[in-house]
């Protein structure tokens, strides 16, 4: 299991973004947290099967206009249960 933490810049707020996401990794059984940050960026925070993160990233970056991304991989430190939408 993996851990990733990404930091989004773009059209990434007021289009669902955060939404696509929590549906996107419970689908791929992926744990942790997405939030919009006041600076216009959004953060992600996830962890689960390497394959299934890749998926995630590859999926948002299809859906949504990301203008860059910095992606942060590190191994699992404390295992999460659920992906929630932070406020």
């Amino acid at each position: 299991m993996k851990q990733l933490h990404a930091y989004f810049v773009g059209q990434v707020q007021g289009v669902f973004f955060r939404d696509a996401a929590k549906k996107l990794a419970d689908k791929l059984n992926i744990a942790g947290f997405v939030q919009n940050l006041p600076d216009g960026r959004v953060e992600l925070s996830a962890q689960g099967d390497e394959n299934n993160l890749k998926s995630l990233l590859d999926q948002l970056g299809n859906q949504y206009d990301i203008d860059d991304t910095k992606i942060d991989w590190t191994d699992v430190k404390e295992e999460l249960s659920i992906f929630e939408i932070k406020y």
